[in-house]
């Protein structure tokens, strides 16, 4: 959906739907991007208090996104990495108070070991390049899920940026 519909959507049913509602009509499940975004756009006719406390967000379709453009998967899983920051802002901006990311199932391990280790990398790197800025913004990182099979050094800086955050 265009970024224009997504606005008519949304100013036609801001304060009048459950925000339940509100959330599957303008956005559907998948477009928590788009949907926090154009809040932005409508920030006198949108009643924030309505928003959920709680947003959760399977990250998926990096790969596909990639080849879509006839691009590497790292492409796409990079893509993905900026597209988080900006949705942690965002949600920050919008007073949302606790946004899960699901970033890597256990069904990830058997991608290529150089795919494996670029989402590996790119973890370590987007973990410690928004440390400040997270830090900043008052976001508190927490990491779950099986960490035994990730290397020492990204567990270290999971770690370290939990603990400083």
């Amino acid at each position: 959906m265009k970024s224009n519909a997504i606005s008519r959507k949304l100013y036609a049913i801001s304060n009048k739907e459950t925000p339940e509602k509100i959330w599957h009509t303008a956005y559907g499940n998948n477009n928590l991007f788009s949907a926090l975004s154009i809040m932005k756009t409508f920030p006198d006719t949108l009643d924030r208090s309505r928003l959920p406390g709680h947003v959760a967000i399977i990250m998926d379709g990096n790969r596909r996104w990639a080849r879509n453009r006839c691009l590497p998967a790292v492409a796409g899983h990079k893509k993905g990495v900026e597209a988080v920051h900006t949705v942690v802002k965002t949600a920050s901006d919008a007073g949302i108070k606790a946004l899960t990311l699901y970033a890597f199932s256990t069904e990830n391990w058997s991608r290529s070991k150089f795919e494996v280790g670029a989402l590996m990398f790119l973890l370590e790197q987007a973990i410690t390049g928004y440390a400040l800025e997270l830090d900043r913004e008052k976001v508190r990182l927490m990491v779950s899920g099986r960490l035994d099979a990730m290397s020492a050094s990204v567990k270290k800086t999971i770690s370290a940026v939990e603990e400083r955050l």
